[in-house]
């Protein structure tokens, strides 16, 4: 009984300290939200987010648990970073954000759906572009492909 109270609050621990040192706290920035109808595991998605324009696309098919590509360009000006955050409306998926890496002129990111325990496959994908004073997040859903 003593071992699993201290596990629980080694776990407790553990979550809060992980919610304190997660990249992503924008709390000093404006938050400007944007919702695409565009699913970008079917096609090439093209956003216009502030001073960003930009085009968002599945450089492979997305699968739980096995990391894919995903590709963004922007024209100029570019921000200061790019965030790409997945979850499911109404369920906690845990952490589950990824920085993007600047490069030949295109943001790109190996990411990794996480598994939802109930089965479900309606995904929602967050990007986040970080400016000096505001961060421009668009939600996109879309679904994982069961092979």
């Amino acid at each position: 009984m003593k071992f699993v109270f201290i596990l629980l609050l080694v776990l407790l621990a553990s979550y809060f300290a992980g919610q304190q040192l997660r990249p992503g706290g924008f709390s000093n920035k404006e938050e400007i939200y944007i919702s695409s109808n565009c699913d970008p595991s079917i096609s090439v998605c093209k956003v216009n987010a502030g001073p960003y324009n930009y085009r968002i696309k599945f450089a492979e098919q997305p699968s739980a648990l096995k990391s894919f590509k995903v590709q963004l360009k922007i024209k100029d000006p570019q921000p200061q970073a790019v965030l790409l955050v997945f979850d499911m409306q109404g369920m906690d998926m845990g952490y589950s954000e990824f920085p993007m890496r600047y490069g030949s002129a295109l943001w790109q990111a190996r990411v990794i759906l996480p598994v939802c325990s109930l089965g479900r496959n309606d995904w929602r994908l967050k990007v986040k572009l970080v400016s000096e004073k505001t961060v421009y997040e668009t939600a996109f859903n879309f679904r994982q492909v069961k092979l």
